[in-house]
């Protein structure tokens, strides 16, 4: 039956995918540009969380529960890695928070105007 519906919808012509538009790196470039204008601390805390927001494929309750402790280096990749649990499969996934290009797409620069900004000992 679900066939059936299937078939029924592509020959009417409804439009089946239903997922948002995607997100690439040049969008998430403009964002951190924008708040790099600004230069607070709040907006260097959410150019951190956008860019660990797309290197974890946009989902934001994965990233939610990132914290220092949780991050750890990764020496053959030569990069930041998490790992962040799936509520919706039950699963585990890992993230990679790599190096950009520039600095408009830098996890480790973003990471270090936190530190730099934010962290209290």
């Amino acid at each position: 039956m679900g066939r059936a519906f299937f078939k029924r919808s592509v020959l009417s012509g409804e439009e089946l995918d239903k997922s948002a538009a995607p997100l690439y790196l040049s969008h998430v470039q403009d964002m951190c540009k924008s708040l790099a204008l600004s230069g607070t601390r709040e907006a260097a805390s959410r150019t951190f969380a956008v860019k660990c927001l797309h290197q974890a494929a946009g989902r934001s309750g994965e990233v939610a529960h990132l914290s220092y402790t949780r991050l750890r280096w990764d020496p053959y990749f030569k990069c930041v890695h998490a790992y962040f649990a799936q509520a919706k499969t039950s699963k585990v996934k890992i993230a990679a928070f790599v190096a950009g290009a520039n600095r408009h797409s830098c996890c480790f620069t973003d990471f270090g105007d936190v530190l730099a900004t934010e962290f209290r000992p």
